[in-house]
């Protein structure tokens, strides 16, 4: 096995280097390398962190980057790189629907792969192997292939399972583990668990949090979506089961013929000529759906996990022709279902799991050029968008906060009365008909910090962030507090999330070139990190995060962490 601090960066190891070539299957062409397909600037910039963080001796990293991102030519491209280096991959999937998309981005960049799934012929003579977790789970062992790199994808939906556990152990119960594992990289769009037990923090030391969703589309690489509220079922009494509603009781409320008439009407009162994608609860619900469009007609069909995969696929390519207007499907187009002709999205399922709601929502936000696609309407017949707010507000926290932000309250949208568009909580304005809100007096703050902060904002928002986060040090508290008043601050203004990595510069006087300075700050982190998390400093994905914002660069070396941690001990 080659040595993984050296796998994806400019210099191989001796082992490496003494490994037999890769197998012809995998050799790229000798068509000019700059003719394999480009990464985006984003993509690129994020590809050359991770590679940064593996120099630096990180061996398991989260890629956090949102729907329609790219995830999937962003880890091809990091394949090609190893592969080169002559190193062996194994790729993780948890659908069948996934292995196709994979197989068809290496072939993007000249790379085969085998296969190890139900249905599949083996072949092992690949050094890139895409594997089932379900395969792996029931025994299938890939014992006979040695991966130097492991690379997950959609690792939300296969970082809990069995196989995960026993190939990656948790760092909080076995942080030896490390010294023993291939480099493992793990990409999601939804970096959220219902489980309040575990968390990404336990499995990965480190995590990329790439462009937000908002930046995307700001920048033309996602559609804007327009959000509604509908009327739907009362969801008063109904059990939580594993942090999500109790299936079904969800179902007989959501399955009541009053429900159910109001889904269509609104689909034909708001979106009745786009390709609409339907969210139901279970199969009984999304038979109703499908009679109510059906008996109004409108073209649709039905898809759960029932559906044979070729009844599946020609259902597919039926709505994507525009055959089929309408798809209702039960648990089965989240993950991994890529037709960019949905334009409206209708949530009739209420869900409490972040997680979901954000691949349900991402499944409408591709660009489709050709079908002259310009948003995505999102129907949410289940009060999601008021449970976890806006897919463009999303910010994906630091690593060991994951577990924090699932239910952090109630999210800043509120809807309009005059035409039931869902809007931020901070405008003043309804963007879609005009209608003025009253104006709300916030109450004055009573912490001591809260008030620094509003003194000085009122003159510099970005000086207030600096003065509060430099007395946060200085009184050795989180400095959490200074970005979550910064953050109130700016969305009362209508702006968007604060630039915590820009505004943290060298505050208070630290100097980056200094050790002492950083040895200061980093015991610092550290005491703070105890005292909220509880967890192997190593592990703690929330002190790289601020160190970073502070100097610039990662904490590195040894004799830095062993001083830093004396020193918090002391004080």
């Amino acid at each position: 096995m080659s040595n993984p601090y050296s796998l994806l960066t400019g210099v191989k190891s001796q082992i490496s280097q003494q490994q037999t070539p890769p197998t012809t299957s995998q050799v790229p062409s000798q068509r000019d390398r700059q003719s394999l397909i480009q990464l985006r600037d984003y993509q690129q910039q994020d590809k050359q962190q991770l590679y940064q963080l593996i120099q630096n001796g990180y061996k398991r990293v989260l890629f956090v980057a949102p729907c329609a991102y790219g995830k999937t030519i962003v880890f091809s491209s990091i394949t090609y790189d190893a592969i080169q280096k002559n190193c062996k991959v194994l790729i993780v999937v948890p659908f069948q629907a996934l292995i196709q998309q994979v197989l068809k981005s290496l072939a993007l960049f000249d790379l085969k792969a085998g296969v190890i799934a139900g249905g599949w012929k083996e072949d092992r003579q690949p050094n890139i192997q895409v594997a089932m977790r379900q395969t792996l789970e029931r025994g299938h062992r890939e014992s006979w292939f040695d991966p130097d790199l492991v690379i997950i994808d959609e690792c939300h939906q296969v970082m809990w399972s069995k196989w995960a556990k026993k190939r990656c152990p948790r760092l909080n119960k076995n942080p030896d583990s490390l010294t023993y594992s291939p480099l493992l990289i793990g990409f999601t769009a939804s970096p959220w668990r219902l489980s309040k037990r575990e968390n990404f923090g336990h499995i990965f030391e480190v995590q990329i949090a790439s462009q937000s969703p908002a930046s995307l589309i700001e920048n033309g690489y996602l559609v804007p979506t327009v959000y509604y509220g509908i009327a739907g079922a009362d969801l008063k009494g109904v059990k939580i089961r594993q942090g999500d509603f109790a299936i079904g009781e969800l179902e007989l409320r959501c399955n009541a013929p009053a429900v159910v008439k109001a889904t269509v009407d609104n689909y034909e009162r708001l979106c009745p000529q786009r390709l609409t994608l339907v969210y139901a609860v279970g199969v009984k619900h999304a038979q109703s759906l499908f009679q109510e469009f059906t008996n109004r007609g409108h073209t649709s069909a039905l898809v759960t996990a029932k559906t044979s995969d070729e009844e599946r696929l020609q259902i597919f390519d039926s709505f994507s022709q525009g055959d089929v207007k309408i798809l209702i499907n039960v648990g089965v187009c989240s993950t991994g279902f890529d037709r960019p002709e949905v334009s409206c999205i209708i949530l009739a399922r209420p869900t409490q799991s972040k997680a979901l709601y954000v691949q349900m929502i991402g499944r409408g936000m591709r660009l489709c050029p050709q079908q002259g696609k310009s948003d995505c309407l999102i129907l949410d017949q289940g009060g999601n968008i008021q449970r976890h707010g806006s897919v463009e507000e999303i910010e994906y926290e630091p690593l060991t906060e994951l577990e924090l932000s699932q239910n952090r309250g109630e999210p800043a949208v509120k809807t309009c009365p005059e035409c039931g568009h869902l809007i931020r909580l901070s405008q003043k304005q309804c963007d879609h008909c005009g209608y003025e809100f009253p104006s709300l007096e916030r109450p004055e703050p009573e912490d001591e910090l809260k008030l620094l902060f509003q003194s000085h904002a009122k003159k510099s928002v970005h000086q207030a962030f600096r003065t509060l986060l430099e007395q946060c040090y200085f009184m050795r508290v989180s400095p959490e507090i200074a970005r979550r008043e910064a953050k109130i601050f700016l969305q009362e203004q209508g702006l968007k999330s604060v630039p915590v990595l820009t505004w943290s510069r060298e505050i208070a006087g630290l100097k980056s070139e200094c050790f002492e300075d950083q040895v200061s700050y980093l015991s610092y982190l550290l005491q703070v990190a105890e005292s909220e998390f509880s967890i192997h400093p190593r592990q703690n994905s929330w002190i790289l995060y601020w160190f970073m914002a502070v100097f610039g660069f990662p904490p590195q070396q040894n004799k830095l962490w062993e001083l830093a941690l004396l020193k918090s001990r002391t004080i």
